[in-house]
């Protein structure tokens, strides 16, 4: 059972499957201006970085970081493996006049993924139903 299964109209989702993430238009791909070919080829290359050997210190669920306690993982990936998607991705849904003449005109009317692509890479390579935390939220660029 999808955590959408049981929503009223009007509930906005509290997680939402990697796969369902992985299919909304992501911000930090514009096809004017991107260094990768395809929104495929972004979503390689950010899995590949989730993939890195870098230090991630313990994320709570509510997006504080514990300097205290820290969990030594290989990579973003790794910490996703062993315990999922902790901070919560950011998503949006655009208003038909969003962005009008900046970089983010692209995006306009449109669920867009804003702020945690390699999370939901890692998430979506892992397993695709894995259900990631969500935080919805309004943008507007003049």
């Amino acid at each position: 059972m999808s955590s959408s299964d049981a929503l009223h109209p009007q509930q906005l989702q509290m997680f939402m499957p990697a796969r369902e993430l992985l299919a909304m238009t992501p911000s930090d791909y514009n096809p004017n201006r991107s260094t990768s070919r395809t929104v495929d080829d972004m979503w390689a290359n950010k899995l590949e970085e989730s993939k890195e050997d870098k230090f991630y210190p313990k994320i709570h669920a509510d997006g504080s970081v514990d300097t205290r306690v820290r969990q030594d993982y290989n990579s973003l990936h790794a910490s996703i493996a062993s315990e999922g998607v902790l901070k919560p991705v950011q998503v949006t849904r655009t208003a038909a006049d969003f962005g009008e003449g900046t970089p983010r005109a692209h995006l306009r009317n449109q669920a867009v993924l804003f702020e945690g692509h390699h999370r939901v890479a890692a998430a979506n390579d892992i397993d695709p139903q894995m259900e990631v935390p969500v935080d919805h939220y309004s943008v507007r660029v003049h």
